[in-house]
């Protein structure tokens, strides 16, 4: 699979996983992530989960700027109401 295939992949999976935290409360919303998380973590070996964990983190860190643009489009033009 190509790169490019990947971040489509990942662009309709993360739109899939959205739909239901629509509207939940921040607090549920990180819970929800959080365990979403370590259900991923347990299944990478011992001695990487804390490295996994560090660059998912620098991974979010890194994404965070782009969607606070995309949010900041959508309010823009209107299609966020939440």
């Amino acid at each position: 699979m190509s790169r490019k295939d990947d971040v489509r992949q990942v662009r309709t999976l993360s739109e899939i996983v959205q739909i239901p935290l629509i509207g939940q409360e921040g607090s549920i919303v990180g819970a929800v992530l959080a365990e979403l998380v370590s259900k991923w973590l347990v299944h990478i070996a011992e001695p990487d989960r804390e490295e996994a964990l560090n660059q998912f983190v620098e991974l979010v860190r890194k994404l965070m700027p782009l969607n606070d643009k995309i949010l900041a489009q959508k309010q823009r033009e209107g299609a966020v109401t939440h």
